[in-house]
């Protein structure tokens, strides 16, 4: 799953400065602790995202390998078949 904003409300600690955690973690990481979980892949940040027009396209991830952890950059792209782009 891809997302082009924060999408856990814990990570807008550092931009908000009236954030007050939450006492029920989940509440603030619900993306993280439940999506994750369940084996969803998480995507983070992505950008152009209005670039992309094609209903169904190819998307390509190559994430960088961080030793001992379990995330990093990644380089995504996605590749629009000609049949499927939809000018707007």
């Amino acid at each position: 799953m891809g997302f082009d904003f924060p999408q856990d409300r814990g990570i807008r600690e550092d931009y908000d400065p009236d954030f007050v955690p939450s006492t029920d973690p989940v509440e603030d990481w619900a993306c993280h602790s439940v999506l994750l979980t369940q084996g969803v892949v998480q995507i983070e940040y992505l950008c152009n995202l209005r670039n992309v027009h094609a209903e169904n396209f190819d998307l390509f991830a190559l994430p960088l390998k961080i030793k001992h952890s379990d995330g990093g950059p990644a380089r995504v792209v996605a590749i629009e078949s000609a049949g499927d782009r939809h000018e707007q």
